[in-house]
Parts: C-alpha cells; sequence; structure tokens
C-alpha cells in the first residue's frame, strides 16, 4: 500500500504502485491482502504466461497442477487457486517439493 485517504464525499480508499510504475485506485474493501512467497510469485507468473501461451515447459509439479486443474475443470488460473483442493496441494508442494 503505498497511499490510504478518505476522498470528500466517497469512502475510503487505497493506492497501490506496482513495480512496472502503475497505479490503481480502488475501495478499500476491494483490496485483498495475500501471504505469498516470491517463489510462488514467479510459479503464478509462469503459469499466467503459459495460460496465455507465452509460457515455457518447465514449470514445477505444483504450477503444472494447478494449470491441468484450470483446464481439466474450465476455470481460470485466479479460479482454481481459490479451490481447497489447490491449497491443499500446495501445502504438499511446500513439504514435498512434488
Amino acid at each position: 500500500m503505498v497511499k490510504e485517504y478518505k476522498p470528500t464525499g466517497a469512502e475510503c480508499q487505497i493506492l497501490i504502485k506496482t513495480l512496472d510504475k502503475r497505479e490503481y485506485h480502488a475501495p478499500m474493501e476491494e483490496w485483498v491482502k495475500l501471504k505469498i512467497s516470491v517463489s510462488a510469485i514467479k510459479d503464478i507468473n509462469q503459469m499466467l504466461l503459459q495460460e496465455k501461451g507465452y509460457g515455457s515447459n518447465n514449470l514445477n509439479p505444483f504450477g503444472e497442477y494447478v494449470v491441468n486443474y484450470a483446464k481439466n475443470h474450465g476455470s481460470s488460473i485466479d479460479e482454481a487457486f481459490d479451490k481447497q483442493m489447490v491449497k491443499a496441494r500446495y501445502d504438499y508442494f511446500n513439504i514435498t517439493g512434488r
């Protein structure tokens, strides 16, 4: 979070600046704070690229699982991450590396 402010006559707003210098403004309840590791962010980015046809075939086992889960269930990568099965698989990957 970069800035929190309350405009006159509106609800509290949050301003976020991304690494590529873009800015996003939205009401506070629109934002969700995530606890995610840097390696998981790299994996997610790679999965999203693969979903769009730009990725390489060197995903880790969890990445392959999420991409296949999304394809098999007709959902996006983002929707797949919300599923309990995928969360459990992520925990398993963090423990075993497989």
